[in-house]
């Protein structure tokens, strides 16, 4: 019996059949995402709608003095970040000011330079 050949493009769908969902499993835990929960929501789109809605008006409540002081600690350290970034914005936009009136100063002197120049040139075309 002869052995049946497998074409170039089916060797690239069942390739793809297998790359594809790892693929896509792999980017939604990259991203910190649920991927089977992307699947199921896409298979019971209908039956979950109306219970997602309910959950996501719902506020999340911390449950413990532990989250509370993970989450003291957590505001408390981007408190610290945004102080330091602040500091950096306003220091960065002293620079900036500083580099802006040095160019103008700049380019006044080469103005004038210019003006000199002319002025010599004339000088010394007569």
């Amino acid at each position: 019996m002869p052995k049946a050949k497998m074409t170039g493009f089916t060797k690239f769908l069942l390739l793809m059949i297998i790359v594809g969902p790892l693929a896509f499993f792999g980017a939604s835990y990259y991203r910190g995402e649920d991927g089977f929960g992307a699947i199921k929501s896409l298979f019971n789109k209908s039956e979950n709608t109306s219970s997602e809605k309910v959950d996501e008006e719902k506020p999340k409540v911390a449950k413990s003095n532990g989250d509370d002081l993970l989450l003291e600690s957590k505001i408390k350290r981007y408190e610290d970040e945004l102080i330091q970034k602040n500091k950096l914005i306003d220091s960065l936009y002293l620079e900036n000011t500083r580099i802006s009136n040095e160019y103008k100063l700049k380019i006044k002197e080469l103005e004038q330079s210019k003006v000199q120049l002319e002025k010599v040139k004339s000088v010394l075309n007569k």
